[in-house]
């Protein structure tokens, strides 16, 4: 996939090319540095839809919730986020 197709609307689509990418390149296979360049570009431009999509939900959690929430640590079923968000 490349940056042209990511949509900026879709979290999971920009995960899973993050995810995909990041399994290419801990499976050890030799790379051309030609073959890496169009992975950064892609896993950048996904993280950053992610980092976004991220950022407006802390901000939607803040205004209906209130600031106290904001910070506190998450809980899901995947232990994904169970520690405190990163400040982007």
């Amino acid at each position: 996939m490349s940056t042209s197709n990511l949509d900026p609307n879709s979290f999971d689509q920009a995960f899973a090319v993050l995810e995909t990418n990041a399994n290419r390149l801990r499976t050890g296979n030799p790379m051309q540095i030609d073959d890496l360049l169009p992975i950064v570009e892609e896993s950048t431009a996904a993280y950053k839809i992610c980092r976004d999509r991220l950022e407006r939900v802390r901000a939607a959690l803040k205004q209906h919730l209130g600031s106290e929430v904001v910070g506190a640590p998450a809980h899901s079923e995947s232990g994904v986020f169970d520690d405190k968000m990163p400040d982007f």
